[in-house]
């Protein structure tokens, strides 16, 4: 058995549904991109250059977007994955071009945050970047003037991300702008299948392209749009199951996990979660048990290049951290190896 890591693809399985990405976001428009990070470059297309309020914990590949063209500016986020409503206040003002939201794991930024952030916006005249890559399926919107989300973190697609906006004035052309060409990863995608069904000796192989593919995307400076075959793809993939299989999948290892005294991250109502994230000590040693037993765990998010590397907050959170998988590629039986993986971990370290 084996969990977490980059999602295999069964074509055989695969069901046309209406209740797709799709239908999901069709009072919105939207641009569908080969990346997250895609779509958030061209968002740059519509945004004016100035001051951008990023929060302390982030993804490299966000900060990367944003360097060259914005002064950037961090604002802290607690351990709970809240804003630090106070720091982010003392760094507001009217040379502030944009405030990007993030929503951690499926948990959304609470109701009053929001609606002081929503003042503020309207006091100062920023833009509300809304990076939903964790928390689209909990809730599409918040309060974004234009909203980002990275796709292929939910799907069994090669690539995709998506921008979407209320806004009807998004002048964004895709004259120039290319379709991905996904072939090496879809080949990764099929060959991790036929091997965890034992079909073929391939875990070298695979895990050597998704490697490779995944360092390119950290180095493309190119926008592509979505390859016609992820778009294709994504027509297949139920909201509605995937929803049910990740709260079904996160209630159950949650509950085992306090059972073990381990300390959630979240505590996970009312959201669909996009992984399981736990705090401890000696996280790595963890990981690597883990991965000794298949179970391949992210860390979201690693500081390296961010420039938060001396931020303290931001580093024990990101060296403490574990996003134990939960996703809809698993149901009871993965849960409960995982389960007994973590209890005989315990055990050993008492």
């Amino acid at each position: 058995m084996e969990l977490g890591s980059n999602f295999e693809l069964d074509i055989s399985s695969l069901h046309n549904t209406e209740n797709n990405i799709f239908r999901y976001l069709e009072l919105y428009h939207t641009w569908y991109m080969d990346s997250g990070r895609s779509a958030l470059a061209v968002l740059n297309q519509v945004l004016t250059s100035g001051i951008i309020l990023l929060p302390s914990y982030i993804c490299e590949s966000v900060v990367k977007v944003y360097r060259e063209n914005f002064s950037i500016v961090f604002y802290k986020i607690k351990r709970d994955f809240t804003v630090d409503t106070e720091d982010l206040d003392s760094k507001l003002s009217e040379n502030v071009t944009a405030v990007y939201l993030m929503h951690y794991f499926g948990q959304m930024q609470d109701e009053t945050f929001l609606n002081w952030l929503n003042r503020n916006r309207r006091q100062y005249g920023f833009v509300i970047i809304e990076d939903t890559t964790h928390s689209i399926f909990t809730k599409r919107r918040t309060i974004g003037d234009y909203c980002v989300c990275s796709l292929r973190k939910w799907f069994p697609v090669p690539d995709g991300g998506v921008l979407y906006s209320e806004n009807e004035r998004m002048d964004i052309s895709f004259a120039d702008i290319s379709a991905k060409n996904p072939s090496a990863l879809l080949e990764a995608m099929i060959l991790k299948k036929l091997y965890i069904e034992g079909k073929a000796d391939c875990n070298e192989l695979y895990r050597k392209i998704f490697t490779e593919e995944e360092e390119k995307l950290d180095k493309q400076k190119e926008i592509y749009r979505i390859s016609g075959l992820s778009r294709s793809l994504l027509k297949y993939f139920s909201i509605d199951d995937l929803k049910e299989k990740r709260r079904k999948n996160y209630r159950m290892l949650r509950n085992a996990l306090q059972k073990c005294g381990m300390e959630l991250a979240l505590e996970g109502k009312q959201m669909v979660p996009l992984a399981c994230p736990v705090y401890l000590n000696g996280r790595d040693e963890f990981r690597q048990y883990l991965a000794e037993h298949r179970v391949y765990c992210a860390v979201h998010w690693p500081l390296a290049g961010t420039g938060l590397e001396d931020h303290k907050d931001a580093k024990e959170m990101s060296e403490q951290i574990l996003s134990l998988p939960i996703d809809q590629r698993y149901g009871a039986e993965h849960i409960r190896y995982l389960t007994e993986l973590i209890r005989d971990y315990v055990k050993i370290r008492r």
